[in-house]
């Protein structure tokens, strides 16, 4: 089972309606009517396993936190929600120990290559660097 299928088995144990369709001009969108959460991922729309896990940990990252804009907040909120949804995307699909031990087998005379660790964890290069900048700016050491 790849780590994406997993994912989905996580969002789906955690009472998460998973929908593979198009949601509307968007590759995926997560919802929230009454107690029921809902995430619609078109996965034509992606190219990877990496970039399909990382909209699925994104939404399920919505669903998680309850940040979902609603139209007369969507202005005021947009911004701060998706934030916090990242932000749980990272914590859940790479947590930070993970994160050091792939950026130390990574580890060259030349640095690190970021494309090698995002290889390595099933991850998209963008969601990496997200998750090194959500750590540092929590504090926390990445230095390898």
């Amino acid at each position: 089972m790849t780590a994406y299928e997993q994912l989905v088995e996580k969002v789906i144990s955690n009472n998460v309606h998973f929908f593979t369709v198009n949601p509307s001009s968007e590759p995926a969108a997560a919802i929230k009517v009454g107690d029921i959460y809902g995430i619609f991922l078109d996965e034509k729309k992606f190219d990877a396993d990496a970039a399909r896990r990382v909209a699925l940990a994104h939404e399920k990252g919505h669903c998680d936190t309850g940040t979902f804009c609603i139209e007369a907040t969507w202005k005021m909120n947009h911004d701060r929600y998706e934030r916090v949804a990242w932000k749980s995307a990272v914590y859940s699909e790479l947590p930070y120990e993970r994160l050091r031990a792939a950026l130390h087998r990574a580890r060259t005379a030349e640095g690190v290559d970021l494309w090698d660790v995002s290889e390595e964890l099933g991850l998209t290069y963008e969601f990496v660097v997200r998750a090194i900048e959500t750590y540092e700016t929590a504090g926390k050491r990445i230095i390898v």
